[in-house]
């Protein structure tokens, strides 16, 4: 039985696991994006059809663009990308601007770069 402060959710304890939790399944989602767009990008080298565009197609120029095409097609990575403190941001947005291809291709060294951070930032848990 919770007691009634854990009941309230004011329970720090209780607040930093469901919060690693979700850290860990935005995470678990952003790797499968990458997984998806490596494929997409193998299928476009072997000259497959094209498959169809989604939101990250246009190249957005400001960070607000960036950031609206990150969350739509790539939810997964917005939600550790939201959860970055501004200098870490400021590293994802500068990888997509280095890149210079449309479409989803350019978005394939930013969820690299969300999904290293995050592993870097992460606390390692104690075994003992």
């Amino acid at each position: 039985m919770l007691t009634a402060h854990a009941a309230k959710g004011n329970d720090p304890y209780l607040q930093a696991i469901n919060t690693e939790g979700n850290r860990l399944e935005s995470l678990g989602k952003a790797q499968k994006e990458h997984e998806q767009l490596e494929r997409l990008q193998s299928t476009r080298k072997s000259g497959a059809a094209t498959p169809p565009a989604t939101n990250a197609t246009a190249a957005p120029t400001s960070i607000q663009g960036f950031e609206t095409a990150l969350r739509d097609s790539f939810p997964g990575s917005f939600a550790l990308y939201s959860l970055m403190e501004t200098e870490d941001k400021n590293q994802v947005y500068a990888e997509y601007r280095k890149k210079k291809s449309d479409g989803t291709a350019r978005f394939i060294p930013v969820v690299m770069k969300i999904i290293a951070i995050t592993n870097a930032k992460r606390v390692p848990v104690n075994t003992k």
